[in-house]
């Protein structure tokens, strides 16, 4: 096993028993080896939620550098797009919800789903960021469940109304 990847297992394992400041500097010495780890500044970004102090933007900057370097990890965009979500980022959430679908049109229904419920939920709690009134915010909802059941407005309606 080579060195980051036992910096990457060591990581984890401190990750999963809740050791959140060591999982990052394992994660960070992983990335000072091999700075081309999609791994490294994903975990990086995964452990720096649970320490105090760690800005916003610095961890989104992880989470971004991870899926430049594995466009097409849908985990990684999804957990990004969920972490948007959760800090009032809501353009980028729905940029990588929307490529995430793309990436994995199997699933696009289940991420669209997801965007609907997490949106609406996280739009409520910053609606001086959504920049959205309450009725603009539940139509971009409603927008995605659309979308997530393959039915458009119109037909939406015609059931409503039956």
């Amino acid at each position: 096993m080579d060195e980051v990847t036992q910096l990457l297992a060591e990581g984890l394992d401190l990750l999963d028993g809740g050791d959140y400041k060591k999982a990052f500097k394992r994660f960070k010495s992983a990335i000072d080896i091999d700075p081309e780890s999609s791994e490294a500044y994903f975990n990086m970004a995964e452990a720096s939620l649970g320490l105090p102090g760690k800005k916003i933007i610095e961890i989104a900057s992880w989470y971004r550098k991870s899926i430049d370097l594995d466009p097409e990890n849908t985990f990684y965009r999804v957990s990004y797009a969920e972490f948007c979500l959760e800090n009032g980022i809501f353009k980028a959430a729905t940029e990588e919800y929307d490529k995430t679908a793309e990436l994995d049109p199997d699933n696009a229904q289940i991420y669209f789903n997801d965007y609907a419920i997490s949106f609406y939920r996280n739009a409520r709690k910053f609606p001086d960021r959504v920049g959205m009134s309450e009725d603009e915010i539940i139509k971009h909802t409603l927008e995605y469940y659309l979308k997530a059941m393959e039915i458009d407005s119109e037909r939406a309606v015609n059931i409503l109304k039956a």
